[in-house]
């Protein structure tokens, strides 16, 4: 059975919108149709990228088959015990009835993703797609495939925004990125715009964030600001996105996450001024300024309490948790957000 990868029967996850053409399906974190809109190449790059982004769907094929294309950014970064390490580029997750099949990697030459020895019967598929490459879909063969239909998924829609650290190039698989964990932990549906480098607080994202569906939202800004936004503009900036947001999402539980720990940035000021102490003082008074104006589905979680100075030992560059780090991170965050319990969202049987 070959299936274009824009059918019914396919579901897309984690992207924001689809561009269709010259018979590919290429998925975007970002509005394609307003893509000048975007405008800043280094955020339209981030928002290709698929960090997140998830196929699904359920057949009764015994192999499964990708025609694509890919191009995967490479990355060497420091390592925990003090050597440079390049990052494994095009992984590839692949889930059967939610539990995991098998990791891919693909070669830059590489344009087919191919595994087999399925179980017989009817599944549920989900394949997570790279965190820093971008892709085109041509094409899905179905080998012995009788039947394929789309999953109807009722989870609730979880919507988090920051920079490279919730990207996370340095998760040990696409599926191990610290939002992966906590949806996977809470049973949500993720739509993940960790954008490395581009989480600017800036109106085009803020205005995408407005019009997406969501049950939960989560802001973790600061560190992409450090140099850019001064103590003056920061605060403002900051206000501006809560505000946006709030225009279609008046009541949507909103959880807005400070900076982590970054030893050089702590108390040094940046060219603007800015320091992540200041950064933390302003985000806290922020979302209790909008609790005070009536705001009762807004929260706070410290930087500081999901990934702090005691795990600087996952932290080799001083500023990116490592694989190791970003699974502890994604634990802490658990835990903080647990104690908003917050309706509708988290399960209160979780313990």
């Amino acid at each position: 059975m070959l299936v274009k990868p824009d059918s019914p029967q396919i579901n897309w996850l984690g992207a924001v919108s689809l561009q269709k053409e010259d018979g590919f399906v290429r998925p975007w974190r970002l509005v394609y149709n307003d893509f000048d809109l975007f405008y800043a190449p280094g955020l339209q790059n981030a928002c290709g990228m698929t960090s997140g982004v998830r196929m699904t769907f359920r057949t009764d094929a015994t192999k499964i088959k990708l025609k694509l294309q890919h191009q995967s950014e490479h990355y060497v970064v420091a390592s925990a015990n003090g050597t440079m390490l390049e990052l494994p580029h095009c992984l590839f997750d692949i889930f059967v009835d939610g539990e995991k099949f098998t990791t891919i990697s693909l070669a830059d030459d590489d344009d087919f993703l191919s595994f087999g020895n399925l179980p017989a019967g009817m599944h549920d598929i989900e394949i997570w797609f790279p965190t820093h490459s971008t892709l085109k879909i041509y094409e899905l063969e179905l080998q012995s495939a009788t039947k394929l239909e789309a999953i109807k998924d009722e989870r609730p829609r979880w919507v988090v925004y920051g920079s490279s650290i919730t990207h996370c190039v340095r998760a040990e698989t696409p599926s191990l990125t610290w939002p992966a964990i906590v949806a996977n932990e809470f049973d949500w549906n993720l739509t993940s715009l960790g954008l490395g480098g581009q989480c600017k607080i800036e109106d085009s994202m803020a205005k995408m964030i407005r019009d997406l569906p969501a049950d939960i939202l989560t802001l973790k800004l600061g560190i992409n600001t450090y140099t850019d936004l001064s103590p003056r503009t920061f605060p403002t900036a900051v206000i501006g996105m809560i505000r946006t947001i709030r225009e279609k999402h008046e009541t949507t539980p909103l959880v807005i996450c400070s900076p982590i720990i970054s030893p050089p940035r702590e108390t040094t000021p940046s060219v603007s001024g800015q320091t992540l102490v200041q950064m933390r003082d302003d985000i806290v008074k922020i979302v209790n300024i909008f609790r005070q104006r009536g705001d009762k589905n807004i929260y706070y979680i410290d930087g500081l309490k999901i990934f702090g100075e005691e795990l600087l030992e996952y932290m080799p560059d001083q500023l990116h948790p490592d694989a190791n780090g970003i699974k502890v991170m994604a634990q802490n965050f658990i835990r903080e957000i647990k104690k908003f319990k917050i309706k509708g969202v988290i399960n209160e049987s979780i313990n």
